[in-house]
């Protein structure tokens, strides 16, 4: 999921998979693997990823957030159903 928000604020940017691999000091194909949700981020790496895209960290978390929220309100729904039987 954070793999598809980098991606996207990297298309955005016009930043190659080479540009950004490059300015992490990593190699292109451990790029790819956090594009493609195969690498756990740590926040260090989330933190300078999105400093060079120049994004806050929250526009890449944003889908993970809202999954988050929906994730919640759901189980909050599903106890208040089980509270009225």
């Amino acid at each position: 999921m954070i793999g598809k928000e980098i991606r996207q604020q990297r298309l955005l940017k016009g930043y190659s998979q080479c540009y950004m691999s490059y300015k992490l000091e990593i190699s292109q194909n451990a790029y790819s693997k956090i594009e493609l949700g195969q690498t756990d981020l740590t926040l260090r790496r989330l933190i300078q990823i999105a400093g060079i895209l120049e994004v806050p960290i929250t526009s890449l978390l944003s889908t993970v957030l809202k999954i988050y929220e929906e994730n919640n309100a759901l189980t909050r729904i599903k106890g208040l159903k089980s509270d009225t039987h």
